[in-house]
C-alpha cells in the first residue's frame, strides 16, 4: 500500500474536553511551569465575558496576568510584533489563548517568535523554517471549527504582500488545547457556519489529498458525517448544545487528518478571496469548495463514492455513485443558505495574478488533481458565475 511514499502520522497536542473544562486553565498552565502568562483575546470575546472563568482559574492557580486583548480578524505581522513586544517586556513564560481562530494564530505565532527572535515571521513562512520549538502554550477555544487547536500550521497576514502566511511545521502545535462546549453559548450561528464549513473544507481536502492514509482517512470520513449531520442544527437550532459540542470534537479530528495529510486547492485559492476582499476564511472555503470538489471528481471516483456515502440522507444508505455527492452539496447548500457565487468586488481581471498565486501556494502540491493554471483562471471563472448542480 502506498507506494507512491512514506506516511507519518503526529498528534501531540494534550486535548482536554468536555463541559467545564476550561475550568482546568490554571491548573494546566501551573503544571507547564507558568508563573506570568500572556493571555491573547480579542474585544468581542472579552467583552462578551468568556474570558472571565479561564482568568479567574489562573488567579486561584497563583498565576500572575499579562492581557493582549487587542487581536484582529486575521492577524498581521504588526500584530504579532506588538503583542511579542509586551510579551518579552513582562517577562512572560507561557501563552495562554481565549479565543477562535484568529486569537489563536495569533498566540502561537507569539510562542514561536519569543523563542526564534533572530528570525521575522516572513523568514519561517513554510513548514520547519523555525530553530526552537515555540513557548508552551495553553489554547482555550470559543468556536467550533478553526482546528488551529491542534495544527500544525497558524496563518498570519502580510498586509504588504497581501498573502496569508501558512507558517509551522513539527513542533510548532500547541501543548494544550481545552475544549469547552459551555463557551459556545452566544456563538452566532454565521461564525457557526463560517468555522463549520472550514472544518468540512479539512475533513474533504484531507481525504482528497495525494498524502492520505488510512489513519488520516479515517478521521477524515469520521469528522465529516458528524460535521454534516449537526452544522444546521448547532446553527440555527435554538436546542444546540449537543450540536455545538459534537462539531467542536469534529473540527479537532478534521485537523488531526488535514495537519498529517494536509489540504488542497479549496484552501490554496480561497487565500486571494480571504487576502483582497477581506472574506472570512471560512465563508472563503465555502465559495470555492463546490467548483473544486467538482473538477476532483474525476480523480478520485471511488472516494467520491465513500463521501456520498457518508453524506446521504438520514436512512439512506444505499450504494450511489460519485456524482451523488455533488447533489449533498448543493442540497447542504440550499439547506444552509450558504453562497455558490464570488461576491460582486471580485473582478473576473484578478484571476491570472490569483492563478500564479496559487501555484505558488504550499498546499498546492498536495491536491488529488492538480490544474494548470489556464485550468485555475476556468474554476475562479465557474464560481464567479455561480456554482450549481447539476
Amino acid at each position: 500500500m502506498y507506494h507512491d511514499g512514506i506516511r507519518e502520522f503526529y498528534s501531540p497536542t494534550h486535548l482536554i474536553f468536555g463541559w467545564g473544562a476550561a475550568a482546568r486553565t490554571g491548573i494546566e498552565a501551573k503544571r507547564l511551569g507558568a508563573k506570568r502568562v500572556f493571555v491573547v483575546t480579542d474585544q468581542r470575546v472579552h467583552g462578551a465575558g468568556l474570558s472571565k472563568g479561564p482568568i479567574e482559574s489562573l488567579r486561584e492557580a497563583g498565576i500572575d496576568i499579562v492581557l493582549f486583548a487587542d487581536c484582529e480578524v486575521d492577524p498581521a505581522i504588526a500584530t504579532v510584533e506588538k503583542a511579542l513586544r509586551l510579551y518579552l517586556a513582562e517577562g512572560c513564560d507561557v501563552v495562554v489563548v481565549i479565543g477562535g481562530g484568529s486569537p489563536i494564530c495569533l498566540g502561537r505565532a507569539v510562542a514561536l517568535r519569543a523563542t526564534n527572535r533572530d528570525k521575522d515571521l516572513r523568514g519561517m513562512e513554510g513548514m520547519n523554517l523555525f530553530g526552537a520549538p515555540p513557548m508552551p502554550t495553553v489554547l482555550v477555544t470559543t468556536t467550533t471549527g478553526s482546528g488551529s487547536e491542534v495544527s500544525p500550521v497558524f496563518i498570519i497576514t502580510d498586509a504588504e504582500r497581501k498573502v496569508k502566511m501558512n507558517i509551522g511545521g513539527r513542533g510548532a502545535q500547541a501543548t494544550v488545547s481545552i475544549l469547552d462546549p459551555s463557551l459556545l453559548k452566544t456563538l452566532p450561528s454565521e461564525q457557526v457556519l463560517a468555522t463549520g464549513m472550514d472544518a468540512i473544507t479539512h475533513s474533504l481536502e484531507s481525504f482528497l489529498s495525494n498524502r492520505d492514509s488510512l489513519i488520516t482517512d479515517a478521521l477524515a470520513i469520521g469528522s465529516l458525517k458528524t460535521l454534516w449531520a449537526h452544522i444546521g442544527p448547532a446553527a440555527f437550532s435554538v436546542n444546540n448544545m449537543e450540536s455545538r459540542g459534537r462539531m467542536l470534537v469534529a473540527s479537532i479530528m478534521s485537523v488531526q487528518a488535514s495537519g498529517n495529510a494536509r489540504l488542497g486547492l479549496v484552501h490554496a485559492m480561497s487565500d486571494q478571496i480571504c487576502a483582497f476582499h477581506h472574506v472570512s476564511h471560512g465563508i472563503s472555503n465555502a465559495l470555492m469548495l463546490p467548483t473544486v470538489m467538482e473538477y476532483n471528481l474525476p480523480a478520485a471516483p471511488g472516494k467520491f463514492v465513500e463521501l456520498a456515502e457518508a453524506t446521504a440522507e438520514s436512512g439512506d444508505r444505499r450504494a450511489k455513485g460519485p456524482e451523488a455527492f455533488l447533489e449533498a452539496v448543493d442540497r447542504l447548500y440550499r439547506r444552509l443558505g450558504l453562497a455558490t457565487r464570488l461576491p460582486d468586488a471580485v473582478e473576473a481581471s484578478s484571476f491570472d495574478e490569483w492563478a500564479d498565486r496559487t501555484v505558488e501556494n504550499p498546499l498546492f502540491k498536495t491536491t488529488i488533481r492538480q490544474p494548470a493554471k489556464a485550468e485555475i483562471i476556468e474554476l475562479y471563472r465557474r464560481a464567479k458565475t455561480g456554482w450549481s448542480y447539476p
